[in-house]
Parts: structure tokens; sequence; C-alpha cells
């Protein structure tokens, strides 16, 4: 059955989708009045909802039965740096998404590339990828932080987990208690100051692969090795 996503949707009363899954839902897939759907809000729950008014732009629902209701259950925070090329960093988005992450944080250090983000585009892959695989979950996507603002706002109920190259450990255990933060620098590498007052906040180095790999790369393998430990 097509899966749709709606944020607020109600119990008692119709609800819209948005004008893009509407437009989707209606233009596209040719729905029509009673016909019955799939939501998914993002936020662990998958319900079940008919047209009421197939409208292109402002397709109302209403709420049938709730199918499924999930605990979020990641806790993998990943703070990267955004790409030269969108495509990567889109691409990088896409998969991390279907392995399972809980937020996204775009971090400008000093030698990222690139300084401007269309956090709206970023966000309608994230929807697409999760809806595409059947995710309750969708992770929260943070406005872009300097790396000095950043650092400045970690506390002592999160954990900073940094991809070093040459780091002589490995991600072998996981503090469930606190937001893991995994850190990805930029395609330059860190700088020699802000690898030391990333240190200085008791982060964790590791390396995930005995190769350099790419930024998104990175953030993929590091994503997938978090959730093998979670299992």
């Amino acid at each position: 059955m097509q899966r749709y996503f709606a944020q607020n949707w109600h119990l008692n009363e119709p609800f819209l989708l948005s004008e893009e899954e509407s437009r989707h839902c209606i233009s596209v897939m040719r729905n029509a009045i009673g016909n019955h759907l799939t939501v998914l809000d993002g936020a662990g729950n998958l319900i079940l909802a008919k047209i009421m008014d197939p409208h292109p732009k402002r397709t109302s629902l209403q709420y049938l039965e709730t199918i499924r209701t999930n605990p979020a259950k990641h806790n993998l925070h990943i703070a990267i740096s955004p790409t030269k090329s969108n495509d990567r960093i889109e691409w990088f988005l896409e998969k991390v998404c279907e392995i399972g992450v809980g937020k996204i944080t775009p971090i400008l250090f000093e030698r990222t590339e690139r300084s401007k983000i269309n956090l709206d585009r970023w966000n309608k892959i994230i929807v697409a990828s999760c809806k595409q695989s059947s995710l309750l979950h969708f992770p929260i996507l943070a406005e872009p932080k300097k790396f000095q603002e950043f650092l400045s706002e970690i506390n002592s109920n999160q954990k900073l987990i940094v991809c070093a190259i040459g780091a002589p450990s490995r991600l072998s255990k996981i503090d469930t208690t606190k937001e893991n933060i995994l850190v990805i620098g930029p395609e330059g590498d860190f700088t020699a100051e802000e690898l030391n007052q990333i240190k200085s906040k008791n982060a964790e180095e590791i390396s995930i692969s005995e190769n350099i790999l790419r930024v998104e790369t990175a953030g993929i393998v590091g994503a997938t090795l978090w959730n093998s430990l979670m299992e």
C-alpha cells in the first residue's frame, strides 16, 4: 500500500497532506475519494487513513486506525562536514537514513569547502529515503553549525566519537546512556587545532577503516558499524 508523510495527523478530525505529498498522491498516483493510504509521521507511528477530499494541493485524510507504533531506538548523532559536491552529501543522506540514524548536523570546519546548505532539499531527501525504507522514526536534521559553536554546546550527557585517520582503536562498545555523536571531518581532514579541541572534550578516537575514506563513505561506514553493535 502507498505510504505518505504527515507530521500533524489527528484522531478525530481530518488532516492534510502537504502540497508535495498531495500532488504525488492525486496527480501522480491517481488516488480518489475513499481510497485507503498508510501514513508515516516520522515520530514512530504508522497509521491507516482514508481520502476525504482528493485535492492535488491539499488532500484531506481521515484517520482509521494505528497499524504500528515503535519506540525510538537510534541515539546516534552524526556531525558531518558537507562535501564540495552536493551529489555526494545527498547520497550520504539517503543511505544513512536507510541504515538508521537519530540526528544529522552539518558542521562547518576550517577546511569545509561548502558553506551554503539547502536544508529544505536535505529534508526532502530524508523524508523520501525514510518513506522508501518504511522507517517509522525519521532523523532530526539540525541547523548547520560552525565547529566552535558545535563544540561549545557539547555537554556531559553527550559522548563524542571522532573518526581519525590512523587511530589505534576501533568502535567496539557503545554507552547507550548518552547521546553518541560521531564526528566526520572535512575532505581536507581536521586541522591540528580542531583535533586538539575535540580531544579536550574527552572524545574517543576511532578508526573505521584501514583505508582513507571519503567523507560520505566514512559517515555511512560509521553508521553501519554503530548499528551492528546495537543489534
